[in-house]
């Protein structure tokens, strides 16, 4: 279990490094320590993205410039390091998220050992963080150097004339912003499809000052979209375990309960249908409850929506399958993997995206793949387009602070670009305890 005492995040930029609920187990030590950022505890000499040819019983340092396509598989393969290593360290789901983001440009530091074991990796995470994982013994130790900045809002607003996109650099939104501002709205409106010339747009972010210097940007804390007369506003806010969701102004839920892939790379190889042919019989048979993702051996796989384990075993045909129920209405079912993730068992709860798997080839099949169930009162339906519901409203409870952050934020919403800095009246907590 995650030891509550210690696991202690300052207000992070990123929602990615935000750990999961209570409840995860890991075989993994995990320490998250705050301290300055700026001060880099290793000097590493830039190489190529190659497998080093020091002497195999000596440790050496090797940076990694990312480059456009790459992920941490490729990384990993280019330097000679075993799959084995790549998925414990991934098992963690706050370093999963964080490294499964990489972008052109970022670096990566890695102390590879004897036998090419890599006995630390050093990601600088953002603008104010770096992330440290440091191989102790089978396990990995993980601790986030992070400078607290003083933080600013900063408002821009601008007009669409050609794409949302384009509009929104132009306007000086930094583009992982504009991805950001697209996921927030992703349930409520097609940005390829709906937005049209004359629409408008606001956003409140974090900026990140050193001696009164900017050092970088954060999170949207507040946007808007008007389209086509409709106006649409999100407002980021904690809930009771410090995970940040956006909000109507209303309190309501932007989100959906659950997201349509539990895994990220996989192809549909047979799709949810109420009649088939069997790919083994060759005759058709009964409905296929399900969608199949064709994907390698080991693949992640990961919960939809967050519930608990209610099976985690061997089933019949479907093989190695895990059952999580998410209320008393919806079930999803994950068959046929090559082996649990570390720490899974029935009873336990788990998060939206928390790793529980492994795709594979057990039980009945043709080949390596993810056969995956969207159950509503029981009855099967087709997970990539069934409707889902919103994920859970501000509390009952919370709703007198909710709205008064939301006024405050809403004020900054305005057509013109100005910056406010943030006091103990409107800033968030400085420190949450999960």
């Amino acid at each position: 279990m995650y030891d509550n005492n210690i696991i202690q995040l300052i207000r992070p930029n990123i929602r990615k490094l935000i750990l999961p609920t209570a409840g995860l187990v890991l075989m993994t030590t995990l320490v998250i320590a705050l301290s300055f950022h700026s001060k880099k505890t290793v000097t590493a000499t830039e190489t190529a993205a190659t497998p080093h040819q020091a002497n195999p019983t000596q440790s050496h340092w090797q940076t990694v410039n990312v480059q456009a396509g790459d992920n941490l598989a490729d990384i990993f393969t280019r330097l000679g390091l075993s799959q084995q290593q790549l998925q414990d360290i991934l098992a963690i789901k706050p370093i999963n998220d964080a490294l499964n983001d990489l972008q052109p440009n970022d670096k990566l530091e890695f102390l590879i050992g004897p036998n090419n074991i890599v006995q630390q990796l050093n990601y600088p995470v953002n603008y104010i963080q770096d992330l440290h994982i440091t191989r102790v013994g089978d396990n990995y130790k993980t601790t986030i150097v992070q400078q607290t900045p003083e933080v600013k809002l900063k408002t821009i607003s601008g007009a669409i004339t050609t794409s949302f996109a384009k509009d929104a650099v132009k306007a000086k939104l930094h583009p992982k912003q504009v991805k950001e501002f697209m996921q927030i709205f992703a349930d409520e409106i097609n940005f390829k499809r709906d937005v049209k010339k004359g629409d408008r747009f606001s956003v409140v972010y974090e900026t990140y000052y050193d001696d009164n210097a900017t050092v970088g940007s954060g999170d949207i804390v507040a946007a808007e979209l008007v389209n086509r007369g409709k106006t649409y506003r999100a407002i980021r806010y904690a809930d009771a375990q410090g995970h940040y969701r956006y909000y109507t102004p209303n309190g309501d839920n932007l989100q959906r309960a659950f997201v349509r892939s539990p895994v990220a790379y996989g192809n549909v190889s047979s799709a949810f249908a109420l009649k088939r042919l069997d790919p083994v019989a060759r005759q058709f048979v009964h409905a296929h409850k399900g969608v199949d993702f064709a994907a390698p051996i080991g693949t992640p796989i990961r919960a939809t929506g967050e519930g608990r384990i209610i099976f985690a075993g061997v089933k019949n045909g479907y093989g190695n399958t895990i059952v999580i129920a998410h209320n008393n209405r919806y079930r999803t079912l994950y068959a046929h993997m090559d082996h649990f993730a570390k720490g899974i068992q029935r009873g336990m709860k788990v998060e939206t995206g928390q790793l529980i798997g492994y795709v594979g080839a057990t039980g009945r099949v043709t080949g390596p793949h993810l056969h995956y169930e969207f159950l509503v009162n029981g009855a099967p339906n087709n997970p990539l387009t069934v409707a889902f519901p919103r994920a859970r409203a501000v509390a009952a409870v919370c709703r007198q602070k909710f709205t008064e952050k939301a006024q405050q934020l809403m004020a900054l919403l305005g057509p013109s670009s100005q910056t406010l800095r943030l006091t103990e009246n409107t800033a968030e907590p400085s420190l949450i305890q999960q």
